[in-house]
Protein backbone atom coordinates (compact mmCIF):
# COMPACT_ATOMS: atom_id res chain seq x y z
CA UNK A 1 0.00 0.00 0.00
CA UNK A 2 1.21 3.51 -0.77
CA UNK A 3 1.55 6.21 1.89
CA UNK A 4 -1.40 8.64 2.17
CA UNK A 5 -1.06 11.90 0.29
CA UNK A 6 -0.51 14.43 3.10
CA UNK A 7 -1.40 17.39 0.89
CA UNK A 8 -4.75 15.88 -0.01
CA UNK A 9 -5.45 14.99 3.61
CA UNK A 10 -4.79 18.57 4.66
CA UNK A 11 -7.01 19.90 1.87
CA UNK A 12 -9.89 17.76 3.13
CA UNK A 13 -9.45 19.29 6.59
CA UNK A 14 -8.38 16.01 8.09
CA UNK A 15 -5.38 15.69 10.40
CA UNK A 16 -2.62 13.77 8.64
CA UNK A 17 -1.68 10.47 10.29
CA UNK A 18 1.81 10.45 11.80
CA UNK A 19 3.15 7.57 9.76
CA UNK A 20 6.72 6.32 9.79
CA UNK A 21 8.08 6.98 6.32
CA UNK A 22 10.67 4.75 4.72
CA UNK A 23 13.60 7.08 5.44
CA UNK A 24 12.63 7.37 9.10
CA UNK A 25 12.48 3.59 9.40
CA UNK A 26 15.96 3.42 7.87
CA UNK A 27 17.12 5.95 10.48
CA UNK A 28 15.96 3.66 13.30
CA UNK A 29 17.59 0.68 11.61
CA UNK A 30 20.90 2.55 11.41
CA UNK A 31 20.65 3.37 15.11
CA UNK A 32 20.12 -0.30 15.94
CA UNK A 33 23.01 -1.26 13.66
CA UNK A 34 25.51 1.17 15.17
CA UNK A 35 24.43 0.19 18.69
CA UNK A 36 25.12 -3.45 17.84
CA UNK A 37 28.48 -2.58 16.30
CA UNK A 38 29.57 -0.65 19.37
CA UNK A 39 28.46 -3.60 21.52
CA UNK A 40 30.85 -5.82 19.54
CA UNK A 41 33.67 -3.27 19.88
CA UNK A 42 33.14 -2.86 23.61
CA UNK A 43 33.17 -6.65 24.03
CA UNK A 44 36.88 -6.57 23.08
CA UNK A 45 36.71 -9.69 20.92
CA UNK A 46 40.12 -9.17 19.35
CA UNK A 47 40.68 -8.49 15.67
CA UNK A 48 36.96 -9.02 14.95
CA UNK A 49 36.13 -6.03 17.15
CA UNK A 50 38.81 -3.99 15.38
CA UNK A 51 37.28 -4.81 12.00
CA UNK A 52 33.84 -3.73 13.21
CA UNK A 53 35.36 -0.57 14.71
CA UNK A 54 36.76 0.30 11.28
CA UNK A 55 33.29 0.03 9.71
CA UNK A 56 31.49 2.34 12.16
CA UNK A 57 32.52 5.61 10.41
CA UNK A 58 30.89 4.32 7.22
CA UNK A 59 27.58 4.02 9.08
CA UNK A 60 28.07 7.62 10.17
CA UNK A 61 28.55 8.68 6.55
CA UNK A 62 25.44 6.75 5.54
CA UNK A 63 23.44 8.56 8.23
CA UNK A 64 24.21 11.85 6.45
CA UNK A 65 22.77 10.46 3.23
CA UNK A 66 19.59 9.37 5.00
CA UNK A 67 19.42 12.78 6.71
CA UNK A 68 19.48 14.51 3.31
CA UNK A 69 16.82 12.09 2.06
CA UNK A 70 14.63 12.89 5.05
CA UNK A 71 15.01 16.65 4.58
CA UNK A 72 13.89 16.43 0.96
CA UNK A 73 10.90 14.28 1.85
CA UNK A 74 9.95 16.61 4.68
CA UNK A 75 10.03 19.72 2.49
CA UNK A 76 8.11 18.08 -0.33
CA UNK A 77 5.45 16.42 1.83
CA UNK A 78 4.01 18.73 4.50
CA UNK A 79 3.19 19.04 7.30
CA UNK A 80 6.84 19.47 8.23
CA UNK A 81 6.38 18.91 11.95
CA UNK A 82 5.63 15.32 12.80
CA UNK A 83 6.66 13.38 15.86
CA UNK A 84 8.05 10.51 13.79
CA UNK A 85 10.16 12.88 11.71
CA UNK A 86 11.52 14.67 14.78
CA UNK A 87 12.54 11.38 16.35
CA UNK A 88 14.16 10.22 13.11
CA UNK A 89 16.12 13.45 12.64
CA UNK A 90 17.52 13.40 16.19
CA UNK A 91 18.30 9.69 15.81
CA UNK A 92 20.33 10.37 12.67
CA UNK A 93 22.22 13.19 14.36
CA UNK A 94 23.08 10.87 17.25
CA UNK A 95 24.17 8.09 14.89
CA UNK A 96 26.39 10.49 12.97
CA UNK A 97 27.96 11.82 16.16
CA UNK A 98 28.79 8.48 17.80
CA UNK A 99 30.00 7.08 14.48
CA UNK A 100 32.37 9.83 13.39
CA UNK A 101 33.45 11.60 16.60
CA UNK A 102 36.09 9.53 18.45
CA UNK A 103 34.65 9.74 21.96
CA UNK A 104 36.68 7.14 23.85
CA UNK A 105 40.00 5.31 23.54
CA UNK A 106 39.67 2.25 21.32
CA UNK A 107 38.56 -0.74 23.45
CA UNK A 108 41.01 -3.57 22.77
CA UNK A 109 41.61 -7.09 24.05
CA UNK A 110 45.29 -6.18 24.44
CA UNK A 111 44.60 -3.55 27.09
CA UNK A 112 46.11 -5.60 29.92
CA UNK A 113 49.02 -6.94 27.87
CA UNK A 114 52.40 -6.79 29.59
CA UNK A 115 55.49 -7.17 27.45
CA UNK A 116 58.34 -9.21 28.90
CA UNK A 117 60.87 -7.36 26.74
CA UNK A 118 63.06 -4.41 27.61
CA UNK A 119 62.30 -1.40 25.39
CA UNK A 120 64.52 1.66 25.22
CA UNK A 121 63.79 5.04 23.68
CA UNK A 122 64.43 4.91 19.91
CA UNK A 123 66.32 8.24 20.00
CA UNK A 124 69.42 9.58 21.69
CA UNK A 125 69.75 12.92 23.41
CA UNK A 126 66.90 15.03 24.79
CA UNK A 127 63.52 14.78 23.04
CA UNK A 128 59.96 15.85 23.87
CA UNK A 129 57.00 13.47 23.99
CA UNK A 130 54.27 15.20 21.97
CA UNK A 131 51.81 12.35 22.37
CA UNK A 132 51.87 9.24 24.52
CA UNK A 133 50.35 7.34 27.39
CA UNK A 134 46.98 5.77 28.09
CA UNK A 135 44.66 8.78 28.12
CA UNK A 136 42.94 10.33 25.12
CA UNK A 137 43.57 13.82 26.49
CA UNK A 138 47.34 13.28 26.29
CA UNK A 139 47.50 10.86 23.37
CA UNK A 140 45.44 11.63 20.28
CA UNK A 141 46.40 8.19 18.89
CA UNK A 142 44.23 6.50 21.53
CA UNK A 143 41.03 6.38 19.46
CA UNK A 144 42.64 4.46 16.54
CA UNK A 145 43.12 0.72 17.35
CA UNK A 146 46.57 -0.04 15.85
CA UNK A 147 48.21 3.04 17.39
CA UNK A 148 46.21 2.97 20.63
CA UNK A 149 49.42 3.40 22.68
CA UNK A 150 51.51 5.23 20.09
CA UNK A 151 54.13 7.89 20.77
CA UNK A 152 55.27 11.02 18.93
CA UNK A 153 58.73 12.40 19.70
CA UNK A 154 60.46 15.59 18.58
CA UNK A 155 63.51 17.64 19.59
CA UNK A 156 63.48 21.06 21.20
CA UNK A 157 66.31 23.56 21.50
CA UNK A 158 65.95 26.83 23.39
CA UNK A 159 62.22 26.20 23.75
CA UNK A 160 61.59 25.80 20.01
CA UNK A 161 61.12 22.81 17.72
CA UNK A 162 62.71 24.53 14.73
CA UNK A 163 65.01 27.37 13.72
CA UNK A 164 64.37 30.17 11.22
CA UNK A 165 60.70 30.13 10.15
CA UNK A 166 60.27 26.34 10.18
CA UNK A 167 58.93 26.28 6.61
CA UNK A 168 61.49 23.70 5.56
CA UNK A 169 61.71 20.25 7.12
CA UNK A 170 65.46 20.76 7.52
CA UNK A 171 64.75 23.72 9.84
CA UNK A 172 63.37 21.32 12.46
CA UNK A 173 65.80 20.12 15.10
CA UNK A 174 64.65 16.49 14.89
CA UNK A 175 64.89 16.22 11.10
CA UNK A 176 67.72 13.92 10.07
CA UNK A 177 68.43 12.77 13.63
CA UNK A 178 69.31 9.06 14.04
CA UNK A 179 66.56 6.58 14.93
CA UNK A 180 67.61 3.39 16.72
CA UNK A 181 66.03 0.03 17.37
CA UNK A 182 64.25 0.21 20.74
CA UNK A 183 64.29 -3.58 21.09
CA UNK A 184 66.05 -6.49 19.35
CA UNK A 185 64.19 -8.34 16.64
CA UNK A 186 63.74 -9.05 12.94
CA UNK A 187 62.95 -6.43 10.29
CA UNK A 188 59.73 -7.69 8.67
CA UNK A 189 58.62 -4.64 6.74
CA UNK A 190 60.03 -1.34 5.50
CA UNK A 191 59.38 1.48 3.03
CA UNK A 192 62.05 3.98 2.09
CA UNK A 193 60.82 5.86 -1.00
CA UNK A 194 58.27 8.40 0.23
CA UNK A 195 59.05 12.09 -0.21
CA UNK A 196 59.33 14.20 2.95
CA UNK A 197 56.49 16.71 3.29
CA UNK A 198 56.86 20.43 3.64
CA UNK A 199 55.77 21.35 7.20
CA UNK A 200 52.02 21.91 7.26
CA UNK A 201 51.35 19.37 4.52
CA UNK A 202 50.67 15.62 4.62
CA UNK A 203 50.89 12.83 2.09
CA UNK A 204 47.57 11.84 0.47
CA UNK A 205 48.83 8.35 -0.36
CA UNK A 206 50.60 6.98 2.73
CA UNK A 207 49.76 7.13 6.42
CA UNK A 208 53.02 5.77 7.84
CA UNK A 209 55.39 7.13 5.18
CA UNK A 210 58.89 5.70 5.31
CA UNK A 211 58.96 3.19 8.13
CA UNK A 212 60.62 0.15 9.65
CA UNK A 213 58.72 -2.67 11.35
CA UNK A 214 60.56 -4.93 13.80
CA UNK A 215 59.07 -8.18 15.05
CA UNK A 216 60.30 -8.24 18.61
CA UNK A 217 58.19 -11.21 19.76
CA UNK A 218 55.03 -13.06 18.71
CA UNK A 219 52.34 -10.38 18.95
CA UNK A 220 54.80 -7.47 19.22
CA UNK A 221 55.46 -5.63 15.95
CA UNK A 222 57.22 -2.30 16.43
CA UNK A 223 56.48 0.48 13.92
CA UNK A 224 58.86 3.43 13.59
CA UNK A 225 57.32 5.83 11.08
CA UNK A 226 57.67 9.13 9.18
CA UNK A 227 61.37 8.50 8.54
CA UNK A 228 63.46 10.56 6.12
CA UNK A 229 63.40 9.42 2.50
CA UNK A 230 66.30 7.13 1.65
CA UNK A 231 67.66 7.12 5.20
CA UNK A 232 66.81 3.53 6.19
CA UNK A 233 69.96 1.44 6.49
CA UNK A 234 68.52 -1.96 7.44
CA UNK A 235 67.09 -4.59 5.09
CA UNK A 236 64.19 -7.02 5.18
CA UNK A 237 64.76 -10.11 7.36
CA UNK A 238 67.76 -8.48 9.03
CA UNK A 239 68.20 -9.22 12.72
CA UNK A 240 68.83 -6.02 14.66
CA UNK A 241 70.06 -5.44 18.18
CA UNK A 242 68.74 -2.88 20.63
CA UNK A 243 70.37 0.43 19.79
CA UNK A 244 71.21 -0.42 16.15
CA UNK A 245 70.76 2.45 13.69
CA UNK A 246 67.62 2.03 11.57
CA UNK A 247 67.32 5.34 9.73
CA UNK A 248 66.73 9.02 10.36
CA UNK A 249 63.79 11.09 11.57
CA UNK A 250 61.87 12.68 8.72
CA UNK A 251 58.48 14.03 7.72
CA UNK A 252 56.98 11.47 5.35
CA UNK A 253 53.43 10.10 5.27
CA UNK A 254 50.63 11.74 7.23
CA UNK A 255 53.00 13.90 9.22
CA UNK A 256 52.31 17.66 9.27
CA UNK A 257 55.60 18.40 11.01
CA UNK A 258 58.88 16.47 11.40
CA UNK A 259 58.72 13.98 14.26
CA UNK A 260 59.23 10.31 15.03
CA UNK A 261 56.19 8.10 15.55
CA UNK A 262 56.46 4.75 17.32
CA UNK A 263 53.84 2.19 18.25
CA UNK A 264 53.59 -1.55 18.84
CA UNK A 265 50.78 -3.74 17.46
CA UNK A 266 49.83 -7.39 17.61
CA UNK A 267 50.36 -8.23 13.90
CA UNK A 268 52.36 -6.90 10.99
CA UNK A 269 49.42 -5.67 8.88
CA UNK A 270 48.32 -2.05 9.13
CA UNK A 271 45.78 -0.62 9.93
CA UNK A 272 43.64 -3.64 10.90
CA UNK A 273 45.51 -4.55 14.07
CA UNK A 274 45.37 -4.11 17.83
CA UNK A 275 47.78 -1.75 19.51
CA UNK A 276 49.94 -3.18 22.29
CA UNK A 277 50.98 -1.15 25.35
CA UNK A 278 54.71 -1.12 26.08
CA UNK A 279 56.81 0.72 28.61
CA UNK A 280 60.33 2.04 28.18
CA UNK A 281 63.18 1.21 30.54
CA UNK A 282 66.02 3.27 31.92
CA UNK A 283 65.17 6.81 30.86
CA UNK A 284 64.94 10.26 32.40
CA UNK A 285 61.67 12.21 32.15
CA UNK A 286 61.56 15.86 33.22
CA UNK A 287 64.76 15.37 35.18
CA UNK A 288 63.61 12.28 37.08
CA UNK A 289 64.98 8.78 36.52
CA UNK A 290 62.39 6.19 35.46
CA UNK A 291 63.13 2.48 35.73
CA UNK A 292 60.14 1.44 33.63
CA UNK A 293 57.24 3.53 32.40
CA UNK A 294 55.29 5.20 29.61
CA UNK A 295 56.11 8.89 28.99
CA UNK A 296 52.95 10.93 28.57
CA UNK A 297 52.52 13.60 25.94
CA UNK A 298 51.09 17.09 26.13
CA UNK A 299 47.41 17.88 25.68
CA UNK A 300 48.14 20.93 23.52
CA UNK A 301 49.59 19.62 20.26
CA UNK A 302 50.94 23.03 19.23
CA UNK A 303 52.91 23.55 22.42
CA UNK A 304 55.84 21.72 23.89
CA UNK A 305 54.40 20.64 27.22
CA UNK A 306 55.00 16.89 27.17
CA UNK A 307 57.64 14.88 28.98
CA UNK A 308 61.20 15.92 28.25
CA UNK A 309 62.87 12.53 27.87
CA UNK A 310 66.35 11.16 27.30
CA UNK A 311 68.23 7.93 27.89
CA UNK A 312 69.26 7.30 31.43
CA UNK A 313 72.73 6.22 30.39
Amino acid sequence: MSEPNDTQAGANGEESADQWETWSKVALALAALVAGMWAVVLARLGIGSVQVHALIPYVGALSLVVLAWGLVRTLLRPPVLRKSRTIAFFTLLAVGFVSTEPLIPAPLATEDYQSQLTYELPVKGEWVTLAGGHEKARNYHATFPPVRWGFDFTRVEDGAKFELDGKKAADWHCFGEPVHAPVPGKVVRLENHHVDNHPGEISPTSMTGNHVVIQAAPGEFVYLSHLQKGSIVVTLDQQVKRGDLLGRCGNSGQSPEPHLHMHVQDRVGFPIAQGVPVEFSNYIANGKAVTRGMPAGGSDWDAVDGDLVRHGK
